[in-house]
């Protein structure tokens, strides 16, 4: 048998284009995963827009003035209660309910914030914490305008026209009035804030 004769440069030529392979692969694999981070980051971004965007609704929903049916025909009827007694617990109730449908954005935009500092550099404390100070606002202004104590100083003067409009104002709108718009901007700016730490 003949001893088998090593071609040097057809070994150095085969290291060499698998060593070329691998570079290639690592390569690939580096741009691939720069990708999906990307991709990543996008994703959480539209979400925590789209969580913005479906409290922004949710809250001038709280505020439309046209109340269903469907939202207070749940409400067990009190005994001996007049016809306009009747007609603001309905419309108490109904209030309410939007607003813990609306309270269930909260934490979520809480977690999301927290996630965003951590994946995505953006601090959005700030519209996170604005848009909580104001649902508290229209909770209270809810809470305030059907209390029985505020509608006794309305009826006896007590409180002035201005308080009761804005109390009113607060509690009953739409997205173009003053306290709507001011959901709208921070929503708007948190989106923002999202596009431009992608881009």
């Amino acid at each position: 048998m003949e001893p088998i004769i090593w071609d040097l440069p057809l070994i150095t030529g085969i290291f060499l284009l698998n060593g070329l392979f691998v570079i290639v692969a690592l390569m690939s694999v580096r741009g691939q995963r720069r990708e999906d981070k990307r991709h990543a980051r996008m994703k959480f971004a539209r979400d925590f827009a789209t969580l913005a965007y479906e409290f922004q609704a949710r809250f001038h929903k709280v505020r439309n003035p046209v109340i269903e049916y469907y939202e207070y025909y749940k409400r067990p009827p009190e005994t001996k209660e007049t016809d306009a007694e009747r007609e603001r617990r309905n419309e108490l109730f109904a209030l309410r309910r939007r607003i813990d449908e609306l309270m269930i954005y909260l934490p979520r935009l809480e977690a999301m914030k927290w996630e965003a500092q951590v994946l995505l550099g953006v601090d959005s404390s700030d519209n996170v914490a604005e848009l909580r100070h104001l649902t508290e606002d229209l909770i209270a202004a809810v809470e305030r305008y059907y209390s029985p104590e505020f509608r006794r100083m309305v009826e006896n003067k007590e409180v002035s026209v201005n308080i009761f409009e804005e109390v009113y104002d607060r509690v009953f709108g739409f997205s173009n009035d003053a306290f709507g718009q001011k959901i709208s901007q921070i929503v708007e700016k948190l989106a923002q804030d999202l596009v431009d730490t992608i881009n």
